[in-house]
């Protein structure tokens, strides 16, 4: 299929939908695959917000694992695999981002 990328700069949030119809962008046809969340406000059930240390992050999610280069807080199985749902990007030390799976 074909993806679309939608972006909030001023909230930090980034989508992308994909589509088999001719335009992945149209609404009707779209569907979220994940979203990225950058902003100082973006915060887990748990706590955990973009900005807090590592550190945090593992106090948080003591099962957290490193994988693919992002920190897998919270997975689930699809089609017999174990899938991320919630996973933490971290640059020097810091979250940089949380990473929502929307994919069913």
């Amino acid at each position: 299929g074909r993806t679309c990328l939608a972006r909030w700069n001023g909230i930090g949030l980034a989508v992308q939908v994909g589509s088999t119809g001719a335009d992945p962008c149209e609404a009707a046809t779209a569907t979220a695959r994940w979203a990225r969340l950058a902003g100082p406000t973006w915060r887990t059930q748990r706590g955990l917000a973009v900005g807090d240390a590592a550190a945090r992050m593992r106090g948080l999610y003591p099962r957290a694992r490193l994988r693919g280069g992002r920190w897998w807080l919270v997975s689930g199985r699809q089609a017999g695999r174990a899938v991320p749902r919630l996973r933490a990007e971290v640059r020097s030390g810091r979250v940089a981002a949380l990473w929502v799976d929307v994919r069913r």
